[in-house]
């Protein structure tokens, strides 16, 4: 950011404020300049994103710096998870049916193209319904989430690895047996 790009910014600083529900300390603009300090190596269409972002996840507490600098992509899908999970199991799920409505749900995500996340959902699924420390599941599936993904891309890489050193191993055995 730029110092013409300091008007905008300062609109966008009360704007969030605005949406916060949750905001325990009154924006200031020394508070205003401090943000704009930390964050001036970013664009000001980079915090605004991010701010949009940061608000589309349902959090209503006003963002610190490191959240308009924005997640890492695999937080954003442990986000976007955490959120669709959510929200199949608050707008499907009765308790009452119990079971019935899993084929329901799982039928719905298969559907909407997030069948990948319906383990997760069965897996999750009780503790998030069941719990009043909600905010300590969510960081628990958060973490989960993300260490299932790292594991996967891990996994993939020594297959590809793998798949590599036979392919020479091959090709070294094909120029053998050609002599």
């Amino acid at each position: 950011m730029t110092e013409k790009d300091r008007e905008c910014f300062s609109k966008l600083m009360w704007q969030m404020e605005t949406v916060a529900v949750n905001n325990k300390q009154p924006l200031t603009v020394e508070k205003i300049d401090f943000y704009f300090k930390i964050l001036q190596d970013l664009s000001f269409k980079e915090i605004e994103k991010n701010a949009v972002l940061y608000f589309r996840n349902k959090n209503a507490f006003f963002p610190s710096p490191a959240d308009l600098r924005g997640q890492d992509p695999l937080q954003q899908q442990a986000q976007v998870a955490w959120n669709r999970i959510k929200m199949y199991l608050d707008h499907f799920y009765d308790p009452s049916i119990g079971s019935c409505m899993m084929m329901v749900i799982e039928k719905r995500m298969q559907k909407n193209g997030e069948g990948h996340l319906y383990p997760l959902l069965v897996q999750w699924g009780p503790e998030i319904r069941s719990t009043t420390a909600i905010a300590a599941t969510r960081k628990h599936f958060l973490d989960a989430y993300k260490n299932n993904r790292k594991g996967e891309e891990q996994k993939q890489f020594a297959t590809d690895t793998m798949s590599r050193e036979l392919k020479w191993k091959k090709i070294e055995l094909s120029s053998i047996n050609e002599k």
